[in-house]
């Protein structure tokens, strides 16, 4: 639910809360309940019918809403960058996304040389976006649909070889900067030694 406030009007409470639709930016609503607890409950039965589901038609209009409530975030920058996905779902029904579509965007971006997991965080922001959008306190859609994703890929194993332990160590200007990396790949552990 967004903010609101309950206040006095002409002798009786009234809720109101930011419009920029309206002049004056701010919509007000005479109550009948007579106490505090009342009103809140009228309040909230009152924001409900008249804002309703905003009912977002296309997929593209949660993403850049999504987008917006996140905005100064990381994730509102990295959104910005993935213009496949508006590109395949942006001008889809929210809810009428499917399995197939999700299928088809994974072999399109295969097909353009993205790997498992650059697809698998594309579609998970999708559908961040999409439970973003469905919570009650919005109900920009009304719920949100499945969003199948590949097998999420295991994470990269990668090993510093001699050459570069050797960098480092010679890069370390302090004693215990170059103690730390001695301990770190030179003690004997098959899983971390180079050498």
């Amino acid at each position: 639910m967004f903010d609101y406030t309950i206040g006095r009007l002409r002798g009786g409470l009234c809720v109101s809360w930011a419009d920029a639709d309206i002049a004056g930016g701010r919509r007000r609503y005479q109550l009948k309940a007579t106490t505090r607890k009342e009103a809140d409950a009228e309040a909230r039965a009152l924001i409900r019918e008249l804002t309703g589901p905003v009912a977002l038609t296309t997929t593209a209009e949660v993403w850049e809403a999504y987008r917006k409530d996140r905005a100064g975030r990381p994730v509102a920058k990295t959104m910005g960058y993935l213009k496949a996905v508006l590109e395949h779902f942006g001008a889809l029904d929210p809810m009428m996304i499917t399995a197939e579509d999700c299928r088809a965007y994974a072999r399109l971006r295969r097909a353009q040389g993205m790997s498992d997991g650059t697809i698998w965080t594309e579609l998970g922001l999708l559908r961040t976006a999409l439970v973003w959008a469905a919570k009650p306190g919005r109900r920009l859609i009304a719920e949100a649909v499945e969003i199948e994703r590949p097998q999420k890929p295991d994470p990269k194993d990668r090993w510093l070889t001699s050459v570069e332990v050797d960098k480092l160590l010679a890069a370390a200007e302090f004693p215990h900067l170059r103690l730390a990396i001695v301990l770190i790949f030179l003690l004997p552990n098959p899983r971390r030694s180079v050498y």
